[in-house]
């Protein structure tokens, strides 16, 4: 198993919960391209990581190019069905140009969740997520929907 991360702070974390579970690998934040052949994994899984993702066209075609033929990926993402989702796409939407600029003049807790909200870019229905996998060579997967605050996503590569 591989795991990979933008985050120093991540991969350091995970290697210190996990020392042996996988190979770690930190990524540029700009990349482009995987180090991985094409072909190299039967499966893949982004927990919690393409609501984050800047070229999420990218990113998507990169991980069907990495998978096996037949191979198999799972994400999860914000559920944009449930109320708290809801009123964080209305903050998003509505206040939170005001509160990015307010946030020096916030306190922690709310200057964090204020970036959050800013980094968390990529919030759809599970039909746009789909439209999105399809568009990179995926056949999306038929999963019960959990209506939780996360969403879980499947795709094989065809």
């Amino acid at each position: 198993m591989t795991g990979i991360d933008v985050s120093g702070r991540m991969i350091a974390a995970a290697q210190s919960a996990h020392p042996a579970a996988a190979s770690w690998l930190q990524l540029d934040a700009d990349w482009a391209t995987l180090p991985f052949g094409d072909g190299a994994f039967a499966a893949v899984v982004a927990s919690s990581v393409l609501e984050y993702v800047p070229g999420l066209d990218v990113t998507l075609r990169e991980l069907f190019r990495v998978l096996k033929p037949g191979g198999v990926f799972f994400a999860t993402v914000p559920d944009v069905t449930v109320p708290v989702r809801r009123l964080e796409g209305a903050l998003q939407s509505g206040v939170l140009p005001a509160l990015t600029m307010l946030r020096p003049f916030t306190p922690g807790r709310i200057r964090r969740y204020v970036d959050y909200l800013e980094l968390s870019r990529n919030r759809f229905p599970v039909d746009t997520w789909h439209a999105w996998g399809r568009l990179a060579g995926f056949e999306p997967l038929a999963l019960d929907p959990t209506h939780e605050p996360l969403l879980l996503l499947g795709f094989r590569r065809k």
